[in-house]
């Protein structure tokens, strides 16, 4: 898990840098081709912007991975942020019923109540453990959070069910759809977390009883609006 825990790293350094160092490189490549054309050294000059085009090269690959670097460790810290934000809500949840289980005379059908909260909330923590360890396991095996194509339907409709279920009810119950067939490609842990957290949420201020209108729309060219 230590890798979910790297320090932010900002985008405008590597980019400042290999920007400067392709425009250097091509700069001398400029005056190594003005130079060596004029004197007529053609062996030279091919083998000078030869080897300038192989610098070139390393230096655009060099700061395409390190932005893919970058964009990943953004994500791990959001998704670190996320998962911790949703571990809060349940542990407060558990201190505020233990403490008035502690401190009020309550009658017993006030108790299962209590209990029965309780258990729900027990089983969201047993839920975000789990997706932690199963972070931690990908990671393991040098597949960190692995990008793949995502059903957005099936997996709202799934998550929805899941959140639904730690208030004993169920999905129809809660939730209003309207979904347009749409594939996301990103890392399913990541994108399950998010949306088990917004649903959660809205559940909790969507008034009383709760009513939550999911809808998504697939605009072309990898764009989608939920």
């Amino acid at each position: 898990m230590s890798a979910l825990f790297r320090k932010r790293r900002s985008l405008h350094l590597p980019i400042t840098l290999s920007v400067t160092l392709i425009v250097l490189n091509v700069s001398l490549m400029i005056v190594w081709i003005v130079l060596f054309a004029q004197n007529t050294w053609w062996a030279a000059l091919v083998l000078g912007v030869v080897v300038f085009a192989l610098i070139l090269t390393g230096l655009s690959i060099y700061m395409v991975l390190m932005i893919k670097e970058v964009r990943l460790n953004q994500r791990q810290a959001n998704f670190v942020d996320a998962v911790t934000h949703e571990l809060k809500s349940p542990i407060a949840s558990l201190s505020l019923h233990l403490e008035t289980l502690s401190l009020r005379s309550l009658s017993d059908d006030q108790r299962q109540k209590f209990y029965a909260t309780m258990e729900r909330e027990l089983e969201r923590l047993d839920t975000l453990i789990s997706q932690l360890l199963e972070v931690g396991r990908i990671e393991a095996i040098g597949r960190q959070n692995p990008i793949t194509d995502l059903l957005l339907d099936s997996l709202l409709r799934s998550v929805a069910q899941e959140v639904a279920g730690h208030y004993r009810k169920e999905a129809s119950d809660i939730f209003q759809f309207d979904l347009e067939t749409a594939v996301l490609r990103a890392p399913q842990v990541v994108v399950e977390t998010i949306f088990r957290n917004l649903f959660d949420n809205a559940i909790k201020y969507g008034g009383n009883p709760p009513f939550v209108q999911i809808r998504v729309r697939s605009h072309g060219r990898g764009r989608i609006v939920i």
